[in-house]
């Protein structure tokens, strides 16, 4: 029995034994790849390489940003302050329209398929996204948000109690703030919709405050409370 072996280079690797055909299907990604197929079973081991080209699926991008350049751009996407630039294709659609839903993040449109946004702290942006036939038919649609989470800064520092801090009002935080002279001292804080937080309750010393969203952290730092 022959036993053939497909594989690309992207590692993804199909068996296929007693078969004269078989179709093969494998994740949908873009970019060029080497298929290759190995044959054994009728002799000496046979190899030959096939170079293919994989179309990009309709409405798949990426986005660049001062802190990651080509990061997939998916519906909802966390991205820092400063400027965004979106690259998002679809190679069966004449052109691809977006419209803002949401957001007042300054943006532009741009070489007819992809937008440019001038993220602020704290800020986000939707929008929805059509790819056209050339005769305007609607080919795909796709929803599209970016956010900031804000700069985390916070002020005053020493507080007397009342904090004030830069967060997105859009989402929501859960805060944890530990005494580093007594450990066991925490309290727990949810912020939303909100840039200002209550501890006036905590006695004077300095805490360490941990900010979480989604269940993990994303800042840290210190606070002194000096009434």
């Amino acid at each position: 029995m022959k036993h053939i072996h497909i594989t690309s280079i992207l590692l993804f690797l199909f068996s296929i034994q007693g078969f004269t055909q078989s179709n093969i299907c494998y994740p949908n990604l873009s970019g060029t790849d080497t298929l290759r197929l190995t044959v054994t079973g009728s002799g000496s081991t046979k190899i030959q390489n096939f170079p293919i080209n994989i179309a990009p699926a309709c409405l798949d991008g990426t986005y660049t940003s001062s802190s990651q350049s080509n990061a997939p751009l998916n519906t909802v996407n966390a991205v820092s302050s400063g400027q965004i630039i979106t690259n998002i294709l679809c190679p069966s659609a004449a052109n691809i329209q977006w419209t803002h839903t949401s957001g007042s993040a300054p943006y532009w449109i741009w070489n007819n398929n992809n937008v440019l946004i001038q993220m602020p702290s704290g800020g986000n942006i939707s929008f929805k996204v059509d790819a056209k036939s050339a005769n305007g038919q609607t080919i795909k649609t796709r929803n599209i948000t970016f956010y900031n989470f804000g700069s985390f800064k916070i002020f005053p520092n020493p507080t007397s109690g009342l904090v004030n801090i830069d967060i997105n009002p859009k989402l929501g935080f859960e805060s944890e703030i530990i005494s580093l002279e007594t450990p066991s001292l925490k309290t727990n804080i949810r912020i939303e919709g909100e840039s200002t937080f209550d501890i006036r309750h905590l006695p004077n010393g300095e805490y360490w405050l941990k900010i979480y969203f989604e269940g993990k952290v994303v800042n840290e730092q210190r606070i002194i409370i000096k009434k």
